[in-house]
């Protein structure tokens, strides 16, 4: 079984379903505030040509989702920092591969950024 296939088990989730969710913007894959959508751009690298590369950042587009709906079940800032931390693991069970250095180095950027940077998107005082 992939390891993508575990993910989607393990949060209930099939890929079918996600994917539509993105077709209806219910979650947006990826999608910077600012409108960069990360894994499209990627896509455009030389170093994300291979299959495998291509398959990675589709993965990271179905956990992207599961992250967004997690967090719009709840909508609480508790949530919020749940949804990021599972997102975080689920991108470093995806990245098994790597070395555990640098896979220490994306759980640190991407709590970082996620929980400081993207904070700022939200408003919870309203």
């Amino acid at each position: 079984m992939k390891t993508i296939d575990i993910i989607l088990k393990e949060a209930w989730y099939t890929k079918e379903y996600l994917k539509q969710t993105e077709l209806d913007w219910i979650t947006n894959w990826m999608w910077a505030k600012w409108g960069i959508q990360f894994t499209d751009e990627a896509r455009k690298f030389k170093a994300f040509e291979s299959k495998k590369a291509q398959e990675l950042l589709d993965n990271l587009d179905l956990v992207s989702n599961i992250h967004d709906l997690e967090y719009a079940k709840w909508g609480w800032i508790r949530a919020f920092y749940k949804s990021n931390l599972d997102l975080i693991n689920r991108i470093l069970i995806l990245l098994h591969w790597t070395s555990i250095l640098r896979r220490l180095l994306v759980f640190i950027i991407m709590f970082f950024s996620l929980n400081t940077i993207w904070a700022k998107a939200f408003n919870w005082k309203g």
